[in-house]
């Protein structure tokens, strides 16, 4: 019974919490642009690369169209600015800020003529995507409560951390066909983690033996990779 009993009180607080949202903003989780100078032109090195990071990420064909060999390396840091609200009828509501803090996303983009004037070869590793917030538990937020183990008593998720890290390679080589034309081939492999603390994604269990399940720590988990290709 006290099992059904936290079902039925934590599906009415996810029902209440989510009609309490009155608006919701997100810029994902995608970096728009590699390095400091595909940052400064937005992003934009489809068809006009300035450096190596950029061409390495968006065109691998592009490479051969930079004028010399290149070794360029950067580092944009991101401080986020993030908050959640909730409110509950009787318990009350409140907003919480994150403490996410600074996360630095470094590029590497190293190009190589060689001796062969129509080849060029390169290397890139970047962070392309990610995030992390950082939430304190609240006694004042009904979504920041912390987790209870009493029935009796109603318990949010406490403080909760999360984040991603994506981190490409790509081993590229491009052919000049004419002076005007160039095709290009890159591998990606991809170096992802995720941490989710209290790990929401599962369903909560009652690890005490106290009768009132509650989430556990998402922390520890591993590197995975996968791989893909672009062809420009």
């Amino acid at each position: 019974m006290k099992v059904q009993s936290y079902s039925i009180a934590t599906l009415l607080f996810l029902v209440a919490a989510g009609t309490m949202a009155g608006q919701a903003f997100g810029q994902g989780v995608l970096t728009s642009a590699s390095g400091p100078v595909n940052r400064s032109m937005g992003g934009a090195s489809v068809a006009a690369p300035v450096d190596a990071i950029g061409a390495l990420r968006w065109n691998p064909a592009t490479i051969s169209a930079l004028p010399c060999s290149e070794l360029s390396v950067g580092m944009d840091l991101a401080f986020p600015i993030l908050r959640v609200d909730s409110s509950i009828d009787g318990l009350g509501g409140g907003s919480t800020y994150a403490e996410a803090g600074v996360s630095a996303i470094p590029s590497v983009g190293w190009v190589h003529k060689t001796a062969d004037p129509s080849v060029t070869i390169g290397l890139g590793m970047m962070g392309v995507a990610g995030f992390r917030t950082n939430y304190p538990a609240s006694l004042t937020n009904p979504v920041l409560l912390p987790q209870s183990n009493d029935p009796m008593i109603p318990g949010g998720l406490g403080r909760s951390y999360a984040s991603a890290q994506y981190l490409d390679m790509a081993p590229t080589v491009s052919i000049a066909l004419t002076e005007s034309l160039s095709v290009g081939f890159s591998s990606i492999v991809t170096l992802g983690e995720v941490v989710v603390d209290p790990l929401v994604i599962a369903p909560p269990d009652d690890a005490d033996g106290s009768g009132m399940p509650r989430y556990s720590s998402g922390r520890g988990t591993k590197t995975q990779w996968g791989a893909g290709f672009q062809v420009g």
